[in-house]
C-alpha cells in the first residue's frame, strides 16, 4: 500500500473560535518528536493542538473548544498517515473537535463542523471577528501567490470597505467583493486559489 505523508488537520480554536486548517507532513517532525498547531488569527496565535510522535504511534492532544478540558488520543502511525479521515470528538459533548486526513476529507469535515456550530458560532462572534478570520485566510492565500486576476496579474491589493473584503487588480483595476458570511468563510477555507473576475 502506498502511503501519502501529506495530511491536513482541522480544528476550532478554543480561544477565539476560528475554524483552522493546517497542513502537516512527515517533514514536519524532522529533527523533533512533537509539533504544535497554533491559531493563525491575528491577535490570537494560541496553541490549540499538540501532536507527539512515539514509536509506532502518534499522541494528539487537543484543547477542547466546548468543555475547555485538554483531551488526548493515540493513533497507530499507519492509521494516522493512511486513513482518509480521523475525527476526534469531545468525550463530554460528543461533538467533533479535531479532524486529520486528506485535504479534501478535512475540508468536507470542517464544512459539517461549521454547520453544527452555526448557531453558537453566530451568536458568539461579531461580523468584525468573522472579517478578521476571513482576512487572515485571504492573506495566507496571497502569501502563497495564489490570488490572481483574469488578466493574468498577481499584483492584487487587499483592503476593507463597508465591512467587506475587496480584492483589486493592480493592472486592470477589476474588483472582487467578499462579504462576511458563513458561506464565504467556507469558500475561503476550501479555496486553493482565488481568481478575480470568476
Amino acid at each position: 500500500m502506498i502511503i501519502n505523508y501529506d495530511r491536513s488537520a482541522g480544528f476550532i480554536c478554543p480561544f477565539c473560535s476560528s475554524i483552522v486548517k493546517r497542513k502537516i507532513n512527515a517533514f514536519s517532525f524532522s529533527g523533533k518528536n512533537e509539533i504544535t498547531l497554533t491559531c493563525p488569527t491575528r491577535g490570537c496565535r494560541e496553541e490549540c493542538v499538540t501532536i507527539t510522535k512515539r514509536p509506532s504511534k502518534f499522541r494528539i492532544s487537543v484543547e477542547c473548544p466546548i468543555c475547555g478540558d485538554d483531551h488526548s488520543v493515540m493513533y497507530q502511525s499507519e492509521a494516522f498517515w493512511s486513513k482518509e479521515l480521523i475525527t476526534y470528538k469531545c468525550p463530554s459533548s460528543g461533538e467533533s473537535i479535531f479532524h486529520c486526513g486528506t485535504d479534501k476529507s478535512v475540508r468536507n469535515a470542517l464544512q459539517k463542523t461549521i454547520a453544527e456550530y452555526s448557531a453558537p458560532y453566530d451568536a458568539s462572534r461579531s461580523d468584525a471577528d468573522m472579517i478578521a478570520q476571513m482576512l487572515d485566510i485571504v492573506h495566507e492565500i496571497k502569501d502563497e501567490d495564489k490570488i490572481s486576476c483574469q488578466c493574468g496579474s498577481h499584483n492584487i491589493l487587499i483592503r476593507l470597505s463597508d465591512n467587506n473584503i475587496l480584492l483589486t487588480c493592480g493592472r486592470c483595476k477589476r474588483v472582487r467583493v467578499i462579504e462576511p458570511t458563513d458561506q464565504n468563510l467556507i469558500m475561503l477555507i476550501n479555496a486553493e486559489s482565488i481568481v478575480i473576475g470568476n
